[in-house]
């Protein structure tokens, strides 16, 4: 059983399904090839170099390595320090905010999106993309979102993920030993795919790898503490490991849809999901960083929650004129309100008639919604001037309202889910984290 993490050392270069490693002594890169979540880019999924040996030009050469085993083809990467920032665009990345942006003017990108810029190679500068900040946002929102709209359940009437397996028992349907998500291919193999000293960088890994999804549970039940669940998942946390917790699909092996796209949009949205650390090829489990939980009437929390949009709550609470606001003043005196109404006006303020930033997939949310509204509350107009409003400052001025946007149109994700307890939280830094980000399929 293969575990694909982080800090790896010496793991052979390989390519498993559309994802490919690069290794050298300290350091290593990993490749999602041909990922939808880019356009159909390659990915960058994760860039390490180890302490030690930074400064010697390691992290350059295993950028090269992708460059030359992808000749002439758009890789994408997302800078999330300034050296890695540097090292890019010293081999040809260029921003997509502005493709042809000095290293001091992609710096100031960086610094104006919390840390974090997407760089490419080879970029389509005609066919791609074009994501733009401040005046050009609306052009991007369009471009990237008219995907098309989900059908179906959940309380917007979305279609959750089949459920191709059926009622099968999870031992019914495990795999042979040795291939993804069967038995144990032993400790020999395993012991070839980590070092004893990364193994004892997570002690309680070898108490779950290389076992089939029935065992795992059966581990997690008995030797890890339980945090919680949902409908599909259950959340473990290793005992003395607290910054770590193991989210594992407990019903069906078809929901894991919900593990698998966590793990594959956290690199690509890393100011908004939790880092993935480690996960099974069959993606039953995951090991994610741990967030902690923002529950409901939770005032303190809430308030740092609202406090990641300095600008618009500054706005809602001291600038928005009073006889716009004034039917939610109440409401408006609760941090959990705030948060309730920054949602809402990124549903609603986005799908008006005459929004510039309106698309697809913000409208079919926004419908769906409404009918589960009593006397069409929202098309009265002191409500339709208060979210429109909201929505306009905040895509203006709040870079991160703004990135919820892009992303839950992009993903396609019913955010709504997002005003429920437990399915945000703060990281150690206060910022805010998307716990359960609420995929459904097509």
């Amino acid at each position: 059983m293969k575990l694909l993490m982080e800090n790896w050392r010496k793991h052979l270069n390989e390519t498993n399904n559309n994802r490919r490693v690069f290794n050298l002594d300290g350091g290593r890169i990993e490749v999602i090839e041909n990922s939808k979540w880019v356009g159909g880019a390659h990915s960058i999924f994760s860039f390490f170099v180890e302490e030690d040996k930074r400064g010697q030009g390691i992290g350059k050469k295993l950028i090269k390595m992708v460059i030359d085993a992808y000749p002439d083809e758009e890789i994408s990467a997302q800078a999330s320090s300034k050296a890695s920032l540097k090292a890019f665009m010293a081999l040809g990345f260029v921003p997509v905010e502005k493709p042809n942006a000095s290293y001091d003017e992609a710096l100031n990108l960086f610094n104006n999106n919390m840390s974090s810029l997407n760089v490419r190679k080879n970029y389509n500068f005609n066919e791609s993309i074009k994501r733009k900040s401040a005046a050009g946002i609306e052009k991007a929102i369009k471009d990237l979102t008219q995907q098309g709209g989900n059908t179906g359940g959940n309380p917007t009437g979305m279609k959750a993920v089949k459920r191709p397996l059926g009622d099968k028992d999870k031992d019914e349907i495990s795999a042979p030993p040795g291939a993804p998500g069967g038995g144990s291919i032993g400790a020999g193999a395993l012991e070839e795919a980590f070092e004893k000293e990364e193994m004892s960088m997570y002690p309680w890994l070898e108490k779950i790898a290389g076992k089939s999804w029935s065992e795992v549970g059966e581990t997690l039940e008995s030797e890890f503490k339980y945090v919680g669940g949902g409908s599909f998942r259950e959340v473990y946390s290793p005992i003395g490991d607290d910054d770590v917790v193991i989210k594992y699909i407990y019903n069906d092996l078809a929901d894991i849809y919900m593990n698998k796209k966590e793990i594959e949009i956290s690199p690509v949205y890393p100011r908004l999901f939790p880092k993935t650390f480690v996960y099974s090829p069959d993606f039953s489990w995951i090991a994610m960083e741990r967030i902690e939980p923002v529950d409901d009437a939770d005032e303190v929390a809430f308030k740092k929650v609202v406090e990641n949009f300095p600008n618009l709550l500054n706005y809602m609470q001291n600038e928005m004129p009073y006889s716009v606001k004034e039917i939610f003043a109440d409401d408006l005196e609760s941090y959990e309100g705030i948060w309730n109404y920054i949602i809402q006006s990124l549903i609603y303020g986005g799908a008006y008639k005459q929004s510039k930033y309106k698309n697809k997939f913000s409208s079919i949310l926004s419908d769906r919604y409404q009918k589960y509204i009593k006397d069409d509350i929202i098309q009265r107009k002191n409500y339709r001037v208060f979210y429109r409003k909201l929505f306009e400052y905040g895509m203006k001025n709040e870079s991160l309202y703004f990135l919820i946007y892009k992303a839950y149109n992009e993903l396609q994700l019913d955010i709504m889910d997002w005003v429920g307890p437990g399915n945000i939280g703060l990281n150690a830094d206060d910022e805010l984290k998307i716990i359960d980000a609420s995929y459904f399929d097509n």
